[in-house]
C-alpha cells in the first residue's frame, strides 16, 4: 500500500502533533507516523514544562485557546539565588501578563491528540520507519515503514518529511545527518511535593554545579528539577526520597525546606545537549528535540521547538503568498530560509545556556563576589530586569 500526502511528520510527541495542527491550518494535506513507548513517555506524569507566552500563542492557534489557560498553573513572579543574592523578575512594565505557564507533558499531549484525532485532514499511523528514498530529481521523498499492528511494510508519498522523533532520533540517523552530543554528566532528578509556598512563583537556585528549580503546578503543588551529579542523582534515587530532605536543606535553607513534603517516586533522566550539522536537507526538516537539546536550567527545551514550528509556519505563508496553488511545501528555497532563520538563534541559545550554567558553577570567592555583585546590580535595575523578561517571554 503507498499513502500520498503533502507532508509526512514522523514523530506523534508534543512538536510533532502541534506541527500537524498548524500545518493542516495552512491547508496542507498531513500524515504521522509514529512509534510509542520513548524516555519521556514513560515518565510523563512527573515532567512539566514552562511554557512561555509566544508558546502559548502557537497552541491557541491549534485550537487550544480555552483548554490552555485552564491547563496549568501561572508564573507571576520568578526569584532566583546565588549565593547571598537573588534576583527577583515579573512582568511590571513589560506587555505580558505572565512569565510562564507551567504545564504538564501528559495532559499537553492527551489534548493535543485529541484534536489531531478531531481533524480529518490529519492522518495518524502507528509505525516504524525503516527506509528513506528520493524519487527522480528530488521531487518526491519515499518512506518505507512497517506496521506496529500488522506487521506489514507500507511505503509513503511525501512532498516533505518533518523529523520530530526526538532526541534520540531514528530518523536522522537513517538519513546520516551530522549531530553531536555534549555529555554534561549529570541528570535531572524531578519530584513533587506539597508545599506551603506562596503560589504562581517559580524559584531556581545555583549551587556549586547543581542547579534546582521549583515550578508551582497547581495550588499547594511544586514540581523539582534538580540537576545534579550523575553519581549523587544514582544514590537519591536508592534512597527513596530520604536524602532529598538533607540536599534541599543544603540548597534551599530550613526555612524554605520545611515548607515541602516529597509527594512522588523520584526519577531521572541524563542530560545533554545535542546539535546537528544541518537543519534541513532535501525534501526533509528537523524539528524539536530531533534539531537540539538544551540544558534545562532556563526552561527553554519545549519552546525552543515550538519557535520551530513557529518560524517554519511564517516561512511556509510568506512563500505559499508569492506562489500558486500548487505550491510546494518542501522547495529548496522555503527549507533554505527556515534554515538561515534558525540556525543562528539555535546556536546562540546553546551557547548562551551553557554559558550561564558553567558561569555560574564557578565556585570560588572572587567569581563568587564578581557574581553576586552582579546578581544584586540586575535586581536593583528595572530596565536590565525588562529587558531580560522581554527576551524570555519572546521567540528566540
Amino acid at each position: 500500500m503507498t499513502i500520498k500526502t503533502a507532508i509526512c511528520i514522523v514523530g506523534g510527541g508534543i512538536t510533532g502533533l502541534t506541527t500537524a495542527l498548524i500545518l493542516k491550518k495552512l491547508g496542507f494535506t498531513v500524515c504521522i507516523i509514529n512509534k510509542t513507548g520513548s524516555a519521556k513517555e514513560l515518565m510523563s506524569d512527573g515532567l512539566f514544562y514552562a511554557v512561555s507566552p509566544a508558546s502559548i500563542k502557537l497552541l491557541t492557534e491549534c485550537g487550544l485557546e480555552k483548554e490552555i489557560l485552564a491547563l496549568g498553573e501561572d508564573v507571576v513572579k520568578m526569584e532566583i539565588h546565588s549565593n547571598d543574592s537573588t534576583l527577583n523578575l515579573d512582568c511590571k512594565g513589560t506587555n505580558e501578563k505572565i512569565l510562564a505557564k507551567i504545564v504538564n507533558h501528559k495532559k499537553l499531549q492527551a489534548l493535543l491528540e485529541k484534536k489531531v484525532s478531531q481533524n480529518d485532514g490529519i492522518k495518524k499511523l502507528d509505525g516504524f520507519c525503516e527506509e528513506i528514498t528520493y524519487e527522480p530529481k528530488d521531487d518526491i521523498c519515499r518512506i518505507k515503514f512497517r506496521s506496529k499492528e500488522k506487521r506489514t511494510k507500507n511505503f509513503l508519498e511525501t512532498k516533505l518529511l518533518v523529523i520530530a522523533d526526538g532526541s534520540n532520533s531514528h530518523c536522522r540517523q537513517k538519513l546520516q545527518i551530522p549531530w553531536g552530543l555534549k555529555n554534561y554528566h549529570q541528570k535531572a532528578v524531578v519530584a513533587k511535593f506539597n508545599s506551603r509556598l506562596a503560589p504562581c512563583i517559580a524559584r531556581q537556585w545555583f549551587f556549586k554545579d547543581e542547579v534546582l528549580a521549583l515550578l508551582p503546578i497547581s495550588h499547594g503543588k511544586v514540581s523539582m528539577v534538580w540537576s545534579q551529579d550523575e553519581r549523587k542523582a544514582e544514590r537519591l534515587l536508592e534512597s527513596q526520597g530520604a536524602l532529598i530532605e538533607d540536599g534541599l536543606v543544603e540548597i534551599l535553607g530550613r526555612n524554605i525546606a520545611s515548607k515541602l513534603e516529597l509527594d512522588s517516586i523520584p526519577m531521572a533522566a541524563p542530560l545533554t545537549m545535542i546539535s546537528v550539522g544541518r537543519y534541513t536537507q532535501s525534501r526533509v526538516i528537523l524539528l524539536g528535540d530531533a534539531a537540539h537539546t538544551v540544558h534545562p536550567l532556563a526552561g527553554l527545551g519545549l519552546n525552543m521547538g515550538f519557535f520551530d514550528i513557529i518560524a517554519f509556519s511564517r516561512e511556509l505563508e510568506s512563500f505559499k503568498e508569492l506562489s500558486s496553488v500548487s505550491f510546494d511545501p518542501g522547495h529548496p528555497k522555503v527549507l533554505k530560509a527556515y534554515s538561515r532563520n534558525r540556525s543562528f538563534r539555535i546556536r546562540t541559545t546553546q551557547a548562551l545556556i551553557d554559558t550561564i550554567k558553567y558561569s555560574f558553577a564557578i565556585d570560588r570567592p572572587s567569581v563568587n563576589f564578581f557574581r553576586s555583585y552582579g546578581v544584586n546590580f540586575v535586581n536593583h535595575s528595572d530596565f536590565l530586569k525588562r529587558k531580560i523578561v522581554n527576551f524570555a517571554t519572546s521567540e528566540f
